[in-house]
């Protein structure tokens, strides 16, 4: 096992390479979508995340969605141009493309979650399945006014319905 002394310098270490690491990502995607603007090849997406399990992919397929002139399919598993975007933005070239997203728009890693958001996220499956499990294994009393309990489900139910509609209105 290591010593404490032994784990700060590898820990500095994991800190320098996570921002090689980062700022490549982001050189990367910003080429990568003056590529895509310029020629409409996009195969450098989905290059890209194929290469970067362990890097919050949601994030980047954010940024490329948003930024990058690509949308992924998923039946496919790969990046198609966005020809709608392309056609609306009215760029020089793909140098312009690179340069505008290298000044004004933020890098991929500034869309990641917080620390503090991820341990504040509620998983309702999680909570589902946990009471559930509860339930099933008998081992606390139940106690449940099931008029009660099919409101509160009814109001889940809404309550989910109106998270899912404001996602797809976000993306």
């Amino acid at each position: 096992m290591f010593t404490q002394k032994q784990l700060v310098p590898k820990i500095d270490g994991v800190r320098k390479s996570t921002k090689a690491i980062r700022a490549n990502i982001q050189e990367i995607l910003v080429h990568a979508a003056g590529i895509a603007y310029q020629h409409g090849n996009v195969t450098s997406f989905t290059n890209l995340i194929n290469s970067t399990r362990g890097a919050d992919q949601k994030a980047i397929m954010s940024w490329i969605r948003d930024n990058g002139f690509a949308i992924y399919k998923v039946e496919t598993g790969v990046y198609n141009l966005n020809k709608t975007m392309q056609k609306r933005e009215d760029f020089a070239d793909g140098d312009a493309v690179v340069e505008y997203l290298t000044n004004e728009v933020p890098a991929w890693y500034e869309l990641q979650a917080t620390t503090e958001t991820i341990a504040r996220e509620l998983d309702v499956n999680k909570r589902l399945e946990s009471l559930i499990k509860s339930m099933r294994e008998g081992k606390n009393v139940v106690k449940v006014d099931f008029m009660a309990a099919r409101q509160l489900m009814d109001v889940l139910q809404h309550e989910m319905a109106e998270v899912d509609r404001k996602t797809q209105i976000a993306h």
